[in-house]
């Protein structure tokens, strides 16, 4: 399976009671079945907004619509019709910078032949003209779950003191800061005129014990002993840094629509207490 990643890093706050990487890197390898990505585009236009390019569209945004404007006096039509009149610069007289006179827009869909709909009167009448809401693609949804302040993983290890001895199992168990989401939770936010969900799940840890050995991809949180099934007997004399990593994943739903997968990781670093290992030798005692 490829990896494509897209290089996202955000620096987030740390736990005190841990040695934390700064970093969660956003990353949108993808099995078989999971929503493909080539990255977005964007470029600025007039009413319609933003446009996002090379990224499956999520949700669309509206038509894009035109405007015209006209004194709010008898005989003016959103067809023709610029006439003055006194009652029009009446209303917007105490208004300051206004355009001075009550003035009707009226709106369409772009480079349609529909009829003219009346939007509002107002001294201000580019208030009246909204930009389109533009469309929310997958790529958008991706990099705004990379942004999450995820919390940020740790844990303990037995035996207690950090100090162990040669061939003697070590006992970790996995932990989350206070701050920050973790697997269960949801986060929503707004992105683009949308309410967007994140459903955050644990896609998998590694352990890495700090001595060149690692657990491989699981999903346990570990325990103490003697039941904890992530353990690890070091063989050689030491000091060594324990290192957690967790790769996080989600469903996301857009408007209260039905979930569906990120398609893509973000991954969170933090570090155990360094462990002293000993060596130990037995002798006997007249």
């Amino acid at each position: 399976m490829a990896n494509l990643h897209t290089g996202v890093f955000l620096a987030l706050g740390l736990s005190a009671s841990l040695v934390m990487s700064d970093d969660v890197f956003w990353d949108n390898s993808l099995s078989d079945d999971g929503l493909s990505s080539a990255g977005s585009r964007r470029v600025h236009g007039n009413a319609e907004g933003l446009k996002t390019f090379g990224s499956p569209i999520i949700a669309g945004g509206a038509a894009k619509m035109e405007y015209r404007q006209a004194p709010d006096c008898p005989g003016n039509t959103a067809e023709g019709g610029d006439a003055d009149c006194q009652s029009a610069r009446m209303m917007c007289a105490r208004e300051p910078d206004s355009l001075g006179v009550m003035t009707r827009v009226y709106s369409r869909p772009a480079d349609s032949n529909e009829s003219w709909t009346l939007v509002g009167r107002s001294c201000f009448p580019n208030t009246l003209m909204k930009p389109s809401r533009p469309d929310l693609t997958l790529a958008d949804v991706q990099a705004e779950f990379a942004r999450t302040p995820f919390a940020s993983p740790g844990g303990s290890m037995q035996p207690v003191g950090q100090r162990s001895l040669v061939r003697l199992p070590v006992f970790f168990a996995a932990s989350w800061s206070a701050q920050g989401y973790r697997p269960g939770q949801v986060r929503s936010v707004s992105l683009l005129g949308r309410a967007v969900d994140f459903r955050i799940a644990l896609d998998h840890f590694i352990y890495d014990f700090g001595d060149g050995h690692s657990s491989g991809a699981t999903r346990s949180m570990g325990g103490a002993y003697p039941s904890g099934d992530i353990r690890h007997s070091y063989t050689r004399v030491g000091s060594f840094t324990p290192v957690l990593t967790a790769v996080l994943t989600a469903d996301f739903r857009v408007d209260g629509g039905a979930w569906q997968p990120i398609g893509g990781t973000a991954t969170r670093r933090g570090s155990f207490p360094p462990v002293t290992v000993h060596s130990a030798s037995n002798r006997l005692v007249p």
